[in-house]
């Protein structure tokens, strides 16, 4: 996939770390993510190595291309976050899912939060990965802040 020949479309302007653009590719979007340069770059750093360690694996995205010098990350569109019209109903299987991928590469996701929670195709998706521990994972405590979310968003 040739990220930089697609015409950009911003798509959100709201985040404190990042400008995201979307675009579409015949049938498929991608998301661009471009981080403001106030940022510190730990946390592209960090984001584009999860996101290496991550590609290709269900739940998460399955292409990525990261421009270092531009602090700017291409990448699959996840679809929308998560509410309470496209919640999936196997949502629990998933977190299980997401949570043996996690444990399996030893990876602490810092930000679990709905807006970090996509759904496309009634699957649940992870984004955001720009506060994240290698080398630590903790899967009670991800699963608790998964369960938390998902459980406030049906019942709220």
């Amino acid at each position: 996939m040739n990220f930089l020949n697609l015409k950009w479309k911003l798509y959100s302007n709201i985040g404190t770390s990042s400008i995201i653009y979307k675009a579409q590719d015949r049938f498929d979007f991608y998301i661009k993510k471009v981080y403001r340069k106030n940022i510190p770059d730990i946390y592209f750093e960090m984001e584009s190595k999860a996101l290496e360690i991550l590609k290709g694996k269900p739940h998460f995205t399955k292409n990525c291309f990261i421009d270092k010098q531009n602090k700017t990350i291409y990448m699959d569109y996840l679809g929308k976050t998560l509410s309470k019209t496209n919640c999936p109903r196997n949502w629990k299987e998933q977190i299980n899912e997401i949570l043996d991928i996690l444990q399996d590469i030893n990876l602490y996701i810092s930000d679990i939060q709905r807006n970090n929670i996509c759904i496309l195709g009634n699957k649940i998706n992870i984004i955001d990965f720009g506060i994240v521990c290698f080398n630590s994972f903790n899967k009670e405590q991800i699963k608790s802040c998964l369960t938390f979310v998902f459980e406030n968003q049906l019942y709220d």
